[in-house]
């Protein structure tokens, strides 16, 4: 599009819908009835013990690794450090903090695995310098609270991924 083009845009009340004309586009766009929008979630109450707050660019590079090891990954907070392990058929990978490297660490023993796919979605937005809290259960849902740039706060509960026979 050049600076000199004419745009039309109108919206169709009747329809609902947003109209933008460009030469010889046209896009109609369906408007959201905000009595539809979903209400805030309800947190759930969970008793996680392990509470682990790290950098997120340590997170993001661990998801990085693991991803072409296996397809899952087990967070493992034990009493005198955190690792992130992905162990695949031939290959293994294990991204270890301990408390030095941690910006708080409780030293509650929690182990729960979950899905690579659902962390890179998590790592996806957030960058080094960010802060990001687990917190965590065994075998138990877990949770990733991140505070970007000390302005927006981000949290995910994920369900663990289970599998007959353990790990």
């Amino acid at each position: 599009m050049k600076k000199d083009e004419l745009v039309d845009i109108s919206i169709d009340m009747g329809s609902q819908e947003l109209n933008v004309k460009h030469l010889n586009t046209t896009y109609s766009l369906a408007l959201i009835d905000p009595s539809t929008m979903r209400r805030e979630p309800k947190i759930p109450s969970l008793e996680l013990p392990a509470r682990i707050v790290m950098d997120a660019g340590d997170f993001k590079k661990a998801v990085h690794l693991s991803e072409k090891v296996d397809d899952k990954l087990v967070f493992r907070s034990q009493k005198d450090s955190f690792c992130i392990e992905a162990d695949g058929d031939t290959d293994k990978m294990t991204f270890t903090l301990n408390k030095a490297e941690l910006k708080e660490f409780n030293k509650a023993e929690a182990e729960s695995m979950f899905s690579v796919d659902y962390m890179k979605d998590i790592a996806r937005g957030v960058s080094a310098g960010d802060t990001l809290t687990i917190r965590l259960g065994n075998n138990y849902p877990g949770r990733f609270l991140f505070e970007i740039d000390g302005n927006v706060s981000i949290e995910y509960i994920v369900a663990p991924r289970v599998e007959a026979g353990g790990y």
